[in-house]
């Protein structure tokens, strides 16, 4: 049995395959369903595809959607952020006119001998899409952008020219897999040229959601912190993104262990005291982005 098979009757999957289907599109979340009563092939819409897309545009992480595989549904909470029930339903028939619009030109443009290889691997990050909406498109920001995706859709020269953008970038450094020094910087060139913001968050979030990451392993063990302590800790630290090592700041002013002020942030957080941060990231309880520190270090593999 498919993975994909074990949710394919959840309602987040009836949901996406009705929409898609006022739109034109099927969604195959029933193996073989759509080709069986012979429908197009063209217009099919497998699970791994649509979550790939989701991850790229709505996570922003094309590193990521581009290496997606199946077995991500395997993470319940993976499952859940990506195919998520709090997402506007109108969202995913433009996730997928992205993506076949973008397909449609990597087929007629790649290189004939790798053409399935660049089809799978650049789709997910070619940044046509980024000149057609908001650069923070987000869980909760894609309303703004709605507007603009009703004039019509990607253009093939639209589509083209952002694939020129890629390959300008790549300058034919195409590996095994790809790099993400090197989606980073497709995004980045893009975000120049069509003067978008919000790039320095491109790549920081993953496929888990950022509230499920598990607490110290003895944190259980430790007595719980004094409610006094875990407002002094509260009061000394700065206003969210933290820097690094804000932890030991706090630590050294208080005279305790580094330790004992990552557990108290750890509580702040999960009281709601305190926003989830992650490199430098900081999220609400619902996954969307609220600030990012732009002065560390862009991650680069």
């Amino acid at each position: 049995m498919e993975i994909s098979s074990l949710h394919a009757t959840d309602k987040i999957q009836r949901d996406i395959e009705v929409i898609l289907d006022r739109c034109g599109w099927y969604y195959e979340r029933r193996r073989n369903y759509y080709r069986n009563i012979g429908r197009p092939a063209a217009r099919f819409v497998t699970p791994i595809y649509l979550a790939s897309a989701a991850v790229a545009l709505v996570l922003r992480n094309p590193k990521i959607g581009a290496d997606l595989k199946p077995k991500f549904m395997r993470s319940q909470g993976a499952y859940e952020n990506v195919f998520s029930s709090t997402l506007p339903i109108e969202v995913w028939p433009i996730i997928v006119e992205v993506y076949k619009a973008v397909d449609a030109v990597l087929l007629q443009h790649a290189i004939p001998v790798t053409r399935e290889r660049y089809h799978a691997r650049f789709a997910p990050w070619s940044p046509s899409s980024w000149s057609r909406a908001p650069w923070d498109i987000c869980v909760f920001s894609f309303p703004a952008c709605w507007t603009s995706w009703k004039a019509g859709p990607i253009a093939p020269d639209e589509a083209l020219e952002a694939w020129q953008i890629v390959s300008g970038v790549t300058k034919g450094r195409i590996g095994a897999r790809l790099r993400a020094a090197l989606v980073l910087d497709a995004c980045e060139s893009a975000a120049k040229q069509f003067s978008l913001e919000g790039v320095e968050s491109v790549g920081k979030r993953g496929v888990l959601p950022p509230h499920i990451d598990k607490p110290p392993r003895d944190m259980v063990q430790a007595p719980p912190p004094s409610q006094d302590l875990v407002d002094d800790v509260d009061r000394l630290l700065p206003p969210q993104p933290w820097k690094v090592g804000v932890h030991r700041e706090v630590a050294a002013s208080l005279g305790v262990q580094d330790k004992v002020v990552s557990d108290v942030i750890q509580l702040l957080i999960a009281s709601g005291r305190r926003n989830q941060q992650r490199d430098g990231v900081v999220y609400a309880p619902d996954g969307k982005v609220l600030a990012v520190d732009a002065s560390r270090p862009k991650r680069r593999e």
